[in-house]
């Protein structure tokens, strides 16, 4: 049916105030703003915890910013799961599908499947149409991390609505190509409306030509140093304590001369119990909670950069959004196996180094590592890499596909 008409509602299960928010959601409803029909206006839903609340002001200003983009922020207060949160969810059910008929929104477009049980049921009530958008297995992700038990609740029903969405959606757009596979094996659904957009990287913000490497290390007092950085959390679905083992060993290696840039919001205490546990210097440490704005900044005085996800089968079917702005930084990486696509990008395009998570691997890591440090090209392939593997017109190929029906 062409030319439908109507506005979108966006759905995140993240706070306005989260990096996720800023390196991965909201550059991609610029995109989709781009596309639209003028006139279209597109709303966005965003669970608001407290530890990332935001002042009266600053919430203005936010609005005031997304306004320009003819997007409006709806806000909801977060509570963690329980019998209070299913009654708070179901209010928000209703009220949001209030909103869709009152602003007459004719698709919802939930990112990522934690977002996605809010649209299902949005959906049975309306009739709206679902873009699914980051298409991933979480159920699995979250059982696979320990974080919820096979048999819990939390697990039996996020699996379900996985399920309904991939059958449901009027568009299915994957991080990774595999998740037909997965859909496959699942559930034996074969989605035949599927487009596909990663994590991109934004090559203006994330930019390796405005920066001086040499000038960033001196800034930061880190000169004639071999600097490794890693950003996002070490915990939960992410390595930590291995990552320190790693840190130890890479600081021996490089002769006591490793200096860790840790941009995270990792409890300090745990970090500090990390550096003890292996021996590695406090002093050779800097942990800090940058704005999206900055991380550019601190990657520009990296040489190396460690992507600290688990190796778990999930993981197949995401795509990080770190891997992207470290490549466009002229970063190699350090990865585990298996980690999307990206892995398999790293050994093809000699971009960094596959890392098995085992001591005894982190030698051969390292070796690696001096080599590609000491490689002319490394910085040059990199941003090649980012450019082809990471670019936004992926992400405008897929928006176009998912709503040919209004463009």
């Amino acid at each position: 049916m062409k030319n439908l008409k109507g506005n979108i509602l966006v759905l995140a299960s993240w706070s306005m105030k989260e990096p996720l928010m800023h390196s991965y959601l909201l550059p991609n409803l610029k995109i989709l703003h781009e596309i639209l029909p003028a006139g279209t206006n597109i709303y966005i839903h965003t669970w608001e915890k407290q530890k990332f609340a935001l002042s009266i002001q600053q919430q203005e200003i936010i609005r005031e910013e997304l306004k320009k983009q003819n997007i409006v922020w709806l806000q909801s207060n977060y509570s963690s799961f329980g019998l209070r949160s299913l009654f708070r969810f179901a209010f928000i059910v209703l009220k949001l599908s209030t909103i869709v008929v009152a602003k007459r929104i004719s698709y919802l477009h939930p990112f990522a499947p934690g977002a996605g049980a809010v649209a299902l049921f949005v959906h049975f009530i309306t009739g709206k149409r679902i873009v699914m958008d980051s298409w991933e297995p979480h159920a699995e992700s979250m059982v696979e991390s320990n974080v919820w038990k096979a048999e819990s609740f939390s697990f039996k029903l996020q699996f379900w609505i996985e399920r309904q969405l991939t059958q449901r959606a009027s568009c299915l757009i994957a991080a990774s190509k595999n998740m037909k596979d997965y859909a496959q094996a699942k559930w034996n659904l074969k989605p035949a409306n599927v487009a596909f957009r990663p994590a991109c990287v934004d090559m203006e913000i994330f930019n390796i030509s405005k920066w001086n490497k040499q000038v960033a290390k001196i800034e930061l007092n880190v000169q004639n140093r071999v600097v490794a950085i890693c950003t996002g959390k070490l915990t939960g679905m992410y390595l930590g304590s291995e990552v320190f083992q790693f840190f130890a060993n890479a600081n021996e290696f490089f002769n006591n001369n490793l200096y860790v840039i840790l941009l995270t919001e990792t409890n300090s205490d745990l970090i500090n119990d990390w550096c003890i546990k292996y021996n590695f210097p406090v002093q050779n440490l800097m942990v800090k909670h940058a704005k999206y704005t900055e991380v550019s900044y601190y990657l520009s005085a990296a040489d190396f950069a460690v992507n600290p996800q688990k190796q778990i089968p999930s993981k197949r079917y995401g795509t990080p959004v770190k891997d992207g702005e470290y490549w466009a930084m002229g970063l190699p990486v350090v990865i585990p196996p298996h980690i999307s696509e990206d892995s398999e990008i790293v050994e093809k395009e000699n971009i960094g180094a596959i890392w098995k998570v085992d001591q005894s691997d982190n030698a051969v890591v390292l070796e690696k590592l001096k080599m590609l440090l000491a490689d002319q090209n490394i910085q040059a392939r990199c941003v090649h890499a980012a450019k082809v593997y990471r670019s936004y017109d992926l992400a405008r190929i897929a928006y176009k596909h998912a709503y040919a029906d209004i463009i």
